[in-house]
């Protein structure tokens, strides 16, 4: 359990030094030139704190069920839509973001083949067709 709890721990100071970076990324020449309004972009990375200042206080102290994963999957989702939206579109970096709920749903939950699908549908040369032919044999394996 405490194990459990140091991971979460470690998670969510991740996730604040990301929203903190954003701060400072933002100011950045290149990407303020794209920006479509900085006043939006600040609100968006406050409100994304107290967001994670409550998503903390929920999974760490009160504990709740892992069934809640998925709400905290979609609205991380979103807050990563609306900063790509404000920072130029999908040509942004920020666009990278979208692999951070990907990642940490699946190492939360166990499910290892989601970490390796997640890049595998962003492949376009040839598309994503190979690696999921392999898939379910890592399914099988138990990844």
């Amino acid at each position: 359990m405490a194990g459990d709890r140091t991971r979460s721990a470690v998670f969510f100071g991740l996730y604040a030094a990301m929203l903190l970076y954003g701060l400072y990324w933002v100011r950045l020449s290149d990407v303020r030139d794209r920006v479509q309004s900085l006043t939006l972009f600040y609100v968006l990375i406050g409100a994304a704190l107290c967001y994670l200042a409550l998503r903390a206080v929920l999974v760490i102290l009160v504990k709740v069920s892992q069934a809640w994963d998925p709400v905290w999957v979609a609205i991380d989702l979103i807050i990563i839509t609306v900063a790509v939206r404000l920072t130029g579109g999908i040509d942004s970096e920020a666009a990278l973001l979208y692999f951070w709920p990907i990642a940490t749903y699946a190492i939360r939950s166990g499910r290892c083949w989601s970490a390796w699908r997640a890049p595998a549908s962003m492949w376009r040369p040839r598309g994503p067709v190979g690696f999921l032919r392999s898939t379910p044999a890592a399914w099988a394996r138990g990844c």
